[in-house]
């Protein structure tokens, strides 16, 4: 961590779909997350919508991989990560896109449920490889038991 550095942890809903890339020769994925505020409305007592933050969000390596296999658009998520403008944009100005880097992305068991499937550790001697571990029976979006490793869907209210 690093001195001045902004880290935060977002809950939300994932709103996009995951994409898949390669920056700086490592695997990455990003997605956009939106936090949606709810509040009490004191005069009606009714819940009412309130302020929206939406930020992209990307997940470098190990992290990227997993996320890629477990997450889907609409699912209830944690984010702790760093925040920053989203470094330079396309004039070389600073970009006004808000960015979160991921160190840890999680299901919100508040709205969901998962069942955990553990990854054995890379061997030291073999590069890791970003691999899409999602069974290709199961389209992205389908609502099948939740698992992480596989895949992590919301729970409807």
């Amino acid at each position: 961590m690093a001195i001045g550095e902004t880290t935060v942890t977002m809950v939300g809903n994932v709103v996009s779909d995951l994409v898949r890339q390669t920056r700086d020769g490592h695997d990455v994925v990003s997605f956009w997350m939106r936090s949606k505020e709810r509040r009490r409305d004191r005069k009606s007592g009714l819940w009412v919508d309130g302020r929206n933050l939406s930020v992209r969000v990307v997940c470098w390596r190990r992290l990227g991989e997993s996320v890629f296999m477990s997450m889907n658009r609409g699912d209830p998520v944690i984010v702790t990560g760093r925040m920053s403008n989203g470094g330079p944009g396309d004039g070389g100005e600073p970009s006004a896109i808000p960015e979160l880097e991921a160190s840890i992305v999680a299901p919100d068991l508040n709205r969901c449920t998962a069942v955990l499937t553990r990854r054995p550790p890379p061997r030291p001697a073999e590069q890791p490889e970003f691999l899409d571990w999602r069974p290709a029976a199961a389209p992205r979006g389908a609502n099948p038991l939740v698992r992480m490793g596989t895949r992590v869907t919301a729970a409807s209210p």
